[in-house]
């Protein structure tokens, strides 16, 4: 690849003022070189390739379901005791288990500090990854671990419930008491406990889960959803939204109104649990993958949702609407074709100005207004 051996000198020289020695330099990163393999795997996450009933129903498959109530039987006084602890209930844990490594089965086989090197030095998220080749330094430099054992995915993520090296250090936690925050042991009680260690230090509440399914009554004003309108339990019932079935979320704990795919799509009613876990993975159909898994672990039935029948959009398409939003004026946060606050506020916008229901979802039928829109500056939209 083109300027990596500039980028690697810029580098060792910001590790070197860092505090990073020469020897754990040498260790770590001698005669090391690009994957592309790993580029390939970043540039088709599932969490975005796939559309979002084909992830949740491989997320919450039943064998995936049933495995995990059998690791709880398995692991039912580690399990408590974490509970006890750090107050994240077992499914939870299970639930990000199954989600990260499939309960440990898949905790990765790539050289972590190849994979990090790679994305450092790939402009588009170069700094969060230099980020995290750093950290896997420390780790390294500590005396944690052995760079040659440093194994994970294609992002750096590490052991059971794959943590970043910036996680690792953070949260990890020594919770078989062996003097060591081993998350790659096959044991694994450390990783577990580091993972709801996790979710307490983002905002995960002891006693409450995260969320349930809601229902609307139809003069539901679609315009109130999503993560930055909260209100207590009470306020969402006065504006006509109902949780089915109550999962221990306080009262006055302030929730949101979740559509993921938009009004004709199903409804959730979400809490701080599930902030929470969306500080562990920044996508909403992760986020759902290990709410919903977690409730089948626990015992609950599937809920019966039907999700529309509209393609979702691919990435291409995604940067084609945010690249449309922002030649007309409203602020994307960005157009890489990842959808967070800015870019739904901005739909939102949009829709209110075209007629359409103001629910933020990115979708075909917004898509389609931009591009009847004919505007000379809309031409990136093909």
């Amino acid at each position: 690849m083109g300027g990596f051996a500039q980028w690697s000198m810029g580098f060792v020289r910001r590790a070197r003022r860092e505090g990073i020695s020469q020897a754990t330099l040498a260790s770590a990163l001698g005669g090391i070189a690009p994957d592309p393999d790993v580029l390939s795997a970043d540039r088709g996450q599932g969490e975005f390739a796939l559309g979002r009933a084909a992830y949740l129903a491989r997320a919450v498959s039943e064998e995936r379901v049933k495995t995990g109530r059998a690791l709880r039987s398995r692991h039912h006084a580690t399990l408590q005791a974490i509970e006890e602890r750090f107050g994240v209930g077992a499914s939870i844990v299970l639930a990000i288990w199954g989600l990260e490594s499939n309960f440990g089965v898949s905790r990765g086989d790539k050289d972590v500090f190849r994979s990090l090197v790679t994305l450092a030095h790939d402009r588009r998220r170069r700094r969060v990854f230099e980020d995290q080749l750093l950290g896997a330094l420390r780790i390294v430099q500590s005396g944690s671990v052995r760079a040659s054992e440093l194994r994970g995915s294609w992002a750096g993520a590490m052991g059971h419930c794959q943590f970043m090296p910036t996680s690792y250090e953070r949260y990890a936690v020594d919770f078989d008491g062996d003097q060591r925050c081993n998350i790659w042991h096959d044991d694994p009680a450390d990783a577990l406990a580091s993972a709801a260690h996790f979710l307490m230090r983002h905002g995960w509440r002891r006693g409450e889960g995260w969320g349930c399914v809601a229902r609307l009554s139809a003069d539901f004003d679609h315009g109130e959803s999503g993560l930055v309108h909260r209100r207590s339990l009470a306020q969402w019932r006065e504006l006509g939204a109902a949780p089915v079935e109550l999962r221990a979320l306080a009262p006055a704990a302030a929730c949101c109104v979740l559509e993921p795919s938009g009004h004709t799509g199903p409804a959730f009613l979400v809490g701080p649990g599930f902030s929470a876990i969306l500080h562990y993975n920044n996508s909403i159909n992760y986020a759902l993958a290990v709410a919903l898994l977690a409730d089948r672990i626990a015992g609950a039935r599937a809920p019966e949702m039907t999700w529309p029948d509209e393609p979702e959009l691919d990435r291409d398409q995604r940067r084609d609407v945010q690249r449309a939003l922002v030649a007309l004026g409203y602020d994307t946060g960005g157009v890489d074709g990842l959808f967070g606050a800015a870019t739904s506020l901005a739909v939102r916008a949009f829709q209110r100005r075209v007629g359409l229901t103001s629910d933020g979802h990115v979708s075909q039928t917004v898509l389609e207004a931009l591009r009847a829109l004919g505007d000379d500056a809309l031409t990136g939209v093909s």
